[in-house]
């Protein structure tokens, strides 16, 4: 009990729902992490927060999992050498051999890798948590001092640029409207 009401509390939080908000239509962590500074919203590594919004079932991947090997597949060369010289290994192999190195050397590195690459979308719960985040949790956020209004508003331009499809013509829209009104 006391497990799911943390998780609840926990991502009630205006950093965590503003990131759970950029995964109503699907995106990558590599692209919502060049949003903002998500380190310094959230005091730790962004893609722990991801983890922690899938095992709470509020994210999910848009495809089933497949085998890691196939995963790092569709990296492209240059981001698989970038990941060997990262942890010293030598980059002029093929591509398939450089996977298998890689996922012997640094398995849950790889894991990682392939998450940050992985489409992800809000479950259904997620949807619901972003829609009541927006509909009440919004009415606090100019009294929350870890929020920082440059980064604020960089989240809520790339929402109505990137995401603009989910949120148009909703509460979230109207929400959004008046947040930045607010600013």
């Amino acid at each position: 009990m006391t497990e799911q009401r943390s998780t609840r509390d926990w991502s009630k939080l205006h950093g965590v729902s503003f990131f759970l908000t950029c995964f109503r239509t699907p995106h990558t962590l590599e692209e919502v992490a060049t949003i903002v500074d998500w380190n310094l919203l959230f005091a730790r590594d962004p893609q722990d927060v991801l983890q922690k919004l899938i095992d709470a079932s509020l994210l999910e991947p848009l495809e089933p999992a497949q085998p890691l090997e196939k995963e790092l597949g569709k990296l492209t060369s240059d981001q698989l050498r970038d990941l060997a010289r990262q942890r010293g290994l030598p980059v002029s192999q093929p591509k398939g051999a450089l996977i298998t190195l890689l996922i012997q050397r640094d398995p849950e590195g790889m894991q990682r890798a392939a998450l940050r690459h992985t489409l992800l979308r809000c479950t259904e719960a997620g949807q619901r948590s972003v829609t009541a985040y927006w509909s009440e949790g919004t009415q606090t956020l100019p009294h929350e001092p870890t929020i920082h209004t440059h980064a604020l508003l960089q989240i809520v331009k790339w929402l109505f640029v990137a995401g603009s499809t989910s949120v148009v013509g909703s509460a979230s829209y109207d929400a959004l409207c008046a947040l930045v009104e607010g600013l």
